[in-house]
């Protein structure tokens, strides 16, 4: 099976965003994980000149990236720099995934409904897991409400003990959309 460069890049460009979707509810390391996945297979892709060219040419990356700019603009007007330092960290995603996602291949439709499957596969299991957790059917003992989610996530806790189904609905709703 001779597979050609390109494809080879677009198969893993693929997987690191299959890794991406399904890590969002699970774990913030795979979540890491894939990013540098997909920036490094990004880089490695080449052709980085045609891709800052489009970086410049599409409005809606520029837009997306300038969200992360201002946070940068910030740091201004702060004096608690450890906490803004944390808060540039937690954000780079808004800087790294629109420049990686915005000028990589576009995806079939078919590819796109497969991350949204995988999406809502890996949604569903963590709300059961955190469900069980809550029904006291797992050897944990759960001495707050918050430490029903074993993820660290917590948008599980908001679904099974707070009443507010808005974080449920919007995690299943997208994939709708």
């Amino acid at each position: 099976m001779n597979i050609d460069r390109k494809n080879l890049h677009r198969r893993i460009y693929f997987i690191g965003l299959v890794l991406l979707v399904v890590s969002l509810p699970f774990s913030l390391f795979l979540l890491s994980l894939s990013m540098f996945i997909l920036g490094l297979n990004w880089i490695a892709e080449g052709n980085l000149k045609n891709k800052a060219l489009l970086i410049y040419s599409r409005k809606s990356i520029l837009f997306l990236v300038s969200i992360y700019l201002v946070h940068l603009l910030g740091l201004i007007f702060t004096t608690n720099f450890e906490y803004a330092r944390h808060d540039l960290k937690i954000k780079l995603p808004l800087l790294i995934l629109p420049v990686i996602i915005g000028t990589s291949d576009e995806l079939k439709l078919t590819e796109i409904k497969t991350l949204f499957h995988f999406f809502v596969a890996a949604v569903t299991t963590s709300t059961l897991i955190s469900f069980v957790v809550y029904l006291n059917q797992h050897p944990l003992q759960i001495i707050d409400q918050r430490d029903i989610s074993l993820f660290y996530i917590a948008y599980p806790v908001f679904i099974t003990c707070c009443n507010e189904h808005f974080y449920n609905a919007l995690y299943g709703a997208i994939p709708v959309f």
